[in-house]
């Protein structure tokens, strides 16, 4: 932070947060220039034309399995997401999974036999991923940049994560942050629920994703937040705003 303060002339944010937290250490000018992820999440399709395009049925209850996109993750991640889906399953009925496969990962990596996909209702899509986000009712997610992408596209969520125990040990002692999500850290409040660490287990998740099935009030209230949390990320042309800032410095020269 000293570095910086000494260094940086103007300084872009792209989270509303950040101002505040740069001026109070000392950088002078600091602008929030809006995420670029305002412009760049688009939809191909419509939700209703995604789900005819990959036979779902209109009734169908879609969840989205969006373990992320680290071997590491799909390891440590996707099997609770599974055995989540198999205690859904239980108890609701139409329902369907869809399962986004990140480009560094192959098919062979998520370990599901066609057996268990076809049991499961699970359809694995290596394209259109914002057009199969937006298509979901509900997604469990591993916490990232993703969540913010699922906020602006609407898309309710549970948000989980699982760290080695000596990194997560290290983090909790240097690390001093109210949430793991990005969308609560923007709203500064739980817009959604959370399962860090030990608090997530396929049973606990199954339990926060009924908590906001469709038709609930707290899926109402959640979709609130969620505007909430478009309206703090800015207005779109974050890019333009910055590259302005830049323009603007060459001409001081």
């Amino acid at each position: 932070m000293r570095t910086i303060a000494r260094l940086v002339d103007r300084l872009a944010v792209i989270l509303p947060f950040e101002r505040e937290f740069y001026i109070s250490r000392g950088v002078r000018q600091v602008e929030f220039v809006g995420h670029p992820l305002v412009d760049s999440v688009r939809m191909e399709f419509p939700p209703d034309e995604f789900r005819r395009r990959h036979g779902i049925a209109p009734e169908a209850i879609v969840i989205g399995i969006l373990p992320g996109s680290r071997k590491r993750e799909i390891s440590s991640i996707l099997p609770d997401f599974i055995k989540t889906a198999r205690l859904l399953k239980q108890q609701k009925a139409n329902l369907f999974f869809l399962l986004p496969l990140a480009p560094t990962l192959t098919t062979e990596d998520l370990g599901l036999t066609d057996k268990l996909l076809g049991e499961l209702n699970i359809k694995v899509i290596s394209d259109h991923r914002y057009d199969l986000m937006a298509a979901c009712d509900l997604v469990m997610t591993a916490s990232g940049t993703v969540t913010l992408e699922l906020a602006i596209l609407k898309v309710p969520m549970v948000v989980t994560y699982r760290f080695a125990p000596l990194t997560y040990l290290l983090g909790r002692l240097l690390v001093k942050v109210k949430y793991a999500s990005l969308v609560n850290l923007v709203a500064d409040r739980e817009v959604v629920p959370e399962l860090i660490q030990q608090d997530f287990t396929p049973n606990n998740l199954a339990l926060a994703l009924l908590a906001i099935w469709p038709g609930t009030e707290r899926h109402q209230a959640l979709l609130l937040g969620l505007h909430e949390v478009i309206s703090r990320l800015g207005a779109p042309g974050a890019s333009h705003k910055t590259a302005r800032l830049a323009l603007d410095l060459i001409k001081l020269q």
